[in-house]
C-alpha cells in the first residue's frame, strides 16, 4: 500500500508540474502573439490542465473567439492562437508527460503514453486519463511484490532438502 500511495502522490506532484509548464508556455505564447489577458489565461489553462485536455478543451472554447473578436484581432490572431495550442500540445504530449510522469512515477516513458490510451479509452475518456498512470503504477507494484513473493518461496523451496 506505501508503493501505492508513493505512485499516487508522485503522479499529482507530476501533473502539478506538468500544469505550470503548460500555463508558462501558454502565458509567454498568448503574451508575445498579441492576446489580450496572456499571461492571465495561459496560467490559467495550465492549471486546469492538472486534469488531462480539460485545459485545451476549455481554452480552444474561450480563447479562439476571444483572438478572433477583441479589437487588434481577426483571422491573423486566431491562427496564430491555433497555432500556439498546437505548438503547446504537441510539446506536453511529446516532452513534458512522458519525461515528468516517467521520472516521477518511476514508469518508463512508452508505458505512461500506453496507460493513458488504454485506461482512457477503458474508463471512458477524462476520467481513465487522470487515473492512468496511479492505475498502471498500481499493477506494476502489485505484479512487483508478486514476483518477489514469488521469488522467495521458490528461493526457501530450494534450500530445503
Amino acid at each position: 500500500m506505501d508503493v501505492f500511495v508513493g505512485y499516487v502522490t508522485a503522479f499529482f506532484q507530476g501533473q502539478l508540474i506538468i500544469a505550470v509548464s503548460m500555463g508558462t508556455l501558454y502565458a509567454i505564447s498568448f503574451t508575445l502573439i498579441g492576446l489580450e489577458f496572456g499571461v492571465l489565461i495561459g496560467l490559467v489553462l495550465g492549471l486546469l490542465n492538472i486534469v488531462p485536455f480539460l485545459g485545451t478543451l476549455i481554452g480552444l472554447l474561450v480563447v479562439l473567439p476571444m483572438a478572433y473578436l477583441q479589437p487588434d484581432g481577426g483571422i491573423e490572431l486566431l491562427l496564430l492562437t491555433g497555432l500556439v495550442f498546437a505548438a503547446v500540445q504537441v510539446i506536453e504530449s511529446w516532452l513534458l508527460t512522458p519525461k515528468i510522469m516517467a521520472n516521477r512515477s518511476g514508469l518508463h516513458p512508452e508505458l505512461v503514453v500506453i496507460s493513458l490510451f488504454f485506461w482512457g479509452t477503458a474508463l471512458g475518456g477524462i476520467i481513465g486519463m487522470v487515473l492512468a498512470v496511479p492505475l498502471t503504477a498500481f499493477f506494476v507494484a502489485i505484479w512487483s511484490e508478486i514476483k518477489a513473493s514469488l521469488k522467495r518461496s521458490l528461493s526457501n523451496r530450494e534450500v530445503r532438502p
